[in-house]
């Protein structure tokens, strides 16, 4: 009985250093994992912050520039109310309009146009100052978003990693066709809570701040009944002041480049990992077969598979994109608060989020196979 019970006992002790090792290994397994994917994670939604930083930045410059085309769309209104009040002017028979005529033309006039004028160069400075920063950000977000990863990974879980590091591309951006900026002003609507305008009718807000821009010079000139006579013309104007001063906005716009589609490479981020040799679970774990094996030989076959395995798990690797979440056209990526991120299953060869040369696909497919999601 004696020596039944040793034997027992022996295949007890083995059995609960086998599930001491593999729990052991498993949690190495999910914090090395969560180190990756936090990594990653974190990388694709800096770019996804910035992207709607980027939008914000094109919402400021084309508001800016509605307002200074509402101030041009006010000075042909008080032309066209000038051009009324002419019509009342008939001397010796009709006197009414004459003096509100003349005082539209010779006071109203250049005093919008100084206003106009103004509103179109704090517009410039603005938009400069809008595509500036969206440079800035284009540039900086790369290193942000590999630093953070890799602060992440390496700081904040250690032990079991020892390095990590994450890995993105450059942001797909390119200045936007001016011919594109009326089209934004005139009909972009903004996203909702950011910015109240009729839904799909921008226009008309527009037409409004033309016309309660042009009226107290209206007032000024007692031509307040004339300008109401041609306030339904405002929005003909603003369209006609918009494309005016368009080649002021040229550029100062951001879009995503044309060659780019969504899911491709250029949106992905991804994480790797190397683990401390001394966190590592499984030389503890040879010891144990070794101690519950008497001492026996554990070499060989299963040993080298062993031993591979084991460098292998060494390293953890995970993947993420950003994305624009709605059904807009490609347009409008650039117009909508819609970015976001989200985690990826792990690819380097093949599909949308390629990253290998044609050369190394059959090394990336093999890599791609041994990566535990």
């Amino acid at each position: 009985m004696m020596l039944l019970g040793i034997f027992m006992t022996t295949i007890v002790i083995g059995m609960l250093y086998y599930l001491a090792g593999i729990g052991e290994t498993i949690t190495y397994r999910e914090r090395m994992q969560d180190a990756v994917d936090s990594g990653a994670f974190a990388g694709s939604l800096l770019y996804a912050r910035a992207m709607n930083v980027i939008v914000l930045l094109n919402m400021a410059v084309a508001s800016v520039f509605a307002v200074a085309v509402a101030a041009y769309a006010a000075i042909f209104l008080l032309m066209a109310a000038a051009g009324a009040a002419s019509a009342d002017c008939n001397p010796p028979y009709r006197w009414s309009g004459c003096i509100p005529a003349a005082c539209l033309m010779s006071c109203a006039v250049p005093q919008a146009c100084d206003n106009a004028d103004e509103k179109r160069d704090i517009a410039k400075d603005v938009a400069d100052n809008a595509n500036s920063a969206a440079n800035a950000i284009a540039s900086a977000t790369r290193i942000a978003a590999i630093g953070a990863s890799a602060e992440i990974i390496s700081l904040r879980y250690q032990p079991p990693v020892q390095l990590g590091a994450g890995l993105g591309s450059a942001m797909p951006l390119d200045d936007e066709d001016p011919t594109h900026a009326c089209d934004e002003i005139l009909a972009f609507s903004g996203p909702a809570g950011i910015v109240s305008l009729p839904p799909d009718m921008p226009i008309l807000t527009v037409s409004g701040l033309a016309y309660d821009i042009a009226r107290p010079y209206a007032s000024d000139c007692s031509a307040s009944n004339y300008l109401n006579q041609v306030a339904a013309s405002s929005i003909l104007w603003v369209y006609i002041s918009c494309y005016a001063i368009r080649s002021d906005i040229a550029g100062k716009t951001k879009k995503i480049q044309d060659d780019v589609n969504m899911g491709g490479p250029e949106f992905q981020f991804r994480a790797f990992a190397m683990a401390q040799s001394e966190a590592m679970p499984f030389t503890a774990n040879q010891e144990r077969v070794e101690l519950v094996t008497w001492g026996g030989d554990t070499s060989g076959t299963f040993s080298s598979v062993a031993d591979t395995l084991e460098t292998l798990e060494q390293f953890s690797a995970a993947q993420s994109e950003y994305y624009f979440d709605g059904d807009d056209d490609r347009e409008m990526w650039t117009w909508r608060l819609n970015w976001r991120s989200r985690l990826r299953r792990f690819r380097l060869g093949g599909g949308g989020s390629s990253g290998c040369p044609g050369f190394m696909g059959s090394v990336c497919d093999s890599f791609n196979s041994l990566v535990i999601h």
